[in-house]
């Protein structure tokens, strides 16, 4: 399961919307009462909580149906519905200490 599935959202997430995914999953499965759906709710927000995490995952994720990281980054961009890609400046901010 990707942590799209997990998390009950769709590709066009924004932070804010995955943020809430979280927390109301959360709540209906606290660690004390669901351990192992906790831990699967918090390593699949913690994979795509921001933008450079997401495009990480994009990118390095074997599991993704894609065949190289150009292609990652052409879905990252389809997917966060900007124009054009994002510029290389802020692909090096994205990917820095990766």
């Amino acid at each position: 399961m990707t942590p799209y599935e997990i998390l009950g959202i769709g590709l066009s997430a924004d932070d804010a919307t995955i943020r809430n995914a979280y927390l109301e999953l959360v709540k209906k499965h606290p660690p004390d009462r669901a351990p192992e759906m906790f831990k699967k709710i918090a390593n699949a927000y913690d994979l795509i909580r921001d933008e450079r995490k997401r495009l990480h995952y994009y990118v390095f994720n074997r599991d993704m149906p894609i065949n190289r990281p150009f292609e990652a980054l052409l879905l990252h961009a389809g997917v966060t519905n900007k124009r054009k890609p994002p510029s290389f400046e802020r692909l090096k901010e994205l990917l820095s200490d990766v």
